[in-house]
């Protein structure tokens, strides 16, 4: 006789939700795992070594399957990520214990290759770009945003040969393809650039638009749409945080082919293709991640602009001349940490109390570091150098409001101070002092209600309650309680 293998109701929605991502491996959160299966679990166990076993063993068809713990689930997306795959994160929307039948289920979002935020994907002195372009009126429009950091690039070019220069010398993560591109042209793109490529047809129109760019032209408005409404479509929010567009001209800079940068050895080396051993490697004496980055954007990029090369390199000659206030700088940008990438995890929600902690502390450093560069400026007849923006307030909200030492997961509680919040404090003081609340409770509404075999007691269906035999509740006179649940001796109440 065959063996049934009827698809059950949870293996229906786990069809319905991949239908809409067949393009990444579904994490399909049951319980305390992410679960795959089918395509996805034959192919994920190899990449991730996880041992691929199987749903309904006993049916004709069983349906191969492994999974991970949702606690350590990052370091499994970020392996699927860096070997060029998407991940689509599925995470139940109600609570399984509070919900009758199937548990409401949804993609909350996709990671893929140009806008993971997870720190231990990213490096830190390496913009993680995603990149796209439009071809409008002879003109290429190539627009990139780093999602991280929020930093957001534009520029335009009619050459073909410049055109494929420069989104080459992007490096980008991934580049997002318009699925109604030319086969041909997809298939030399794709042939001349090493970058993870994706196809995107947009569907749903953008409600805001984040980005900020002066006299913006259609060409250019459509080309940075394009690119947030894929963002939009894979991260189901749109950062707040997102730096005002920077439009450059790529005649300013010197025009290098890939292979004169690989022989020039400016960023990588020839033979390793990693940073030891390059130019960039032997200058990198940055103390900060936005200063690598922007270091390396440098050298990438040399300027060709003689006037703008010597206002760069005054600015160098007076803080080598200013040795005991370059000294001081150095410590202080010693202690400052990669604000762009903070700013934008605080933003879309992906941020933890030691990010929190990371923040206070470098905004801390804001103050004396603008006073290092008052005095270097004192012997100045014009101001080079343009001071930090005042963020006292802030630090000071932060400061007063977060523990000393946080913990790492905001799950995890005890992350505000003592006296911030009174509704705060009373619900601490419960969490920790609970017994002995509970039982002064009892002990009070004994008081009041005359009732000396009056209990307090507590169930998942309406938490908690107060319980009297049903003889003494037929001599209850209290206003303030209705009755919930009628058992064999007793009435249960609860109070407003």
């Amino acid at each position: 006789m065959a063996k049934k293998s009827a698809q059950t109701p949870m293996m229906q929605q786990y069809n319905d939700l991949k239908a809409q991502y067949p393009d990444a491996f579904l994490f399909f959160r049951l319980g305390d795992f992410y679960e795959l299966f089918n395509e996805d679990a034959i192919e994920a166990s190899k990449i991730l070594e996880i041992t691929l076993t199987s749903r309904n063993k006993n049916a004709d068809n069983p349906i191969p399957m492994c999974g991970v713990p949702h606690h350590s689930a990052k370091d499994y997306i970020r392996k699927l990520v860096e070997e060029g795959h998407k991940v689509a994160i599925c995470e139940q929307l109600e609570d399984p214990k509070l919900t009758k039948g199937m548990v409401k289920r949804d993609v909350i979002r996709v990671v893929t290759p140009g806008t993971i935020l997870e720190d231990e994907a990213l490096v830190g002195k390496e913009n993680n770009y995603l990149a796209s372009f439009v071809y409008e009126a002879g003109q290429y429009y190539i627009a990139y945003v780093d999602v991280s950091t929020g930093e957001i690039r534009l520029t335009t070019t009619a050459n073909q040969d410049l055109f494929i220069n420069e989104l080459r010398a992007i490096e980008a993560s991934e580049i997002v393809l318009n699925q109604t591109l030319d086969e041909n042209f997809k298939t030399q793109l794709k042939q001349q650039i090493t970058s993870y490529f994706t196809e995107f047809n947009p569907t749903e129109p953008l409600s805001i638009k984040p980005w900020t760019l002066k006299d913006a032209t259609s060409a250019e408005e459509k080309v940075l749409t394009f690119l947030f409404q894929y963002l939009m479509s894979v991260q189901k929010q749109l950062n707040d945080f997102v730096q005002p567009v920077e439009r450059y001209e790529i005649s300013d800079f010197l025009q290098m082919n890939h292979y004169t940068k690989s022989q020039l050895e400016l960023t990588k080396s020839l033979r390793t293709q990693r940073k030891k051993g390059s130019l960039l490697w032997l200058l990198d004496k940055t103390k900060t991640a936005m200063g690598g980055r922007l270091l390396q954007r440098w050298l990438d990029k040399p300027l060709l602009s003689q006037s703008a090369l010597e206002v760069r390199h005054q600015k160098v000659e007076i803080l080598k001349n200013a040795y005991f206030e370059r000294l001081e700088l150095v410590d202080y940008l010693a202690n400052v940490y990669d604000l762009e990438r903070l700013v934008t995890k605080i933003s879309m929600g992906h941020a933890n109390a030691r990010d929190l902690d990371q923040l206070r502390y470098s905004l801390s450093q804001i103050g004396p570091i603008n006073q290092v560069l008052s005095v270097i400026q004192q012997s100045l007849t014009v101001p080079v150098f343009d001071l930090l923006p005042s963020f006292d307030e802030l630090y000071t909200l932060i400061d007063s409001q977060l523990v000393e030492e946080p913990p790492i997961s905001v799950t995890e509680g005890e992350l505000i101070r003592d006296q911030v919040s009174q509704d705060l404090d009373r619900f601490r003081d419960a969490l920790r002092n609970g017994h002995q609340w509970l039982a002064e409770l009892q002990q009070r509404e004994r008081e009041k209600t005359g009732l000396k075999t009056l209990k307090v007691g507590f169930n998942k269906v309406f938490g908690y309650y107060i319980e009297i035999s049903r003889l003494q509740a037929a001599q209850l006179n209290d206003e303030r309680y209705e009755r919930k649940q009628t058992l064999a001796n007793n009435e249960r109440f609860i109070t407003e």
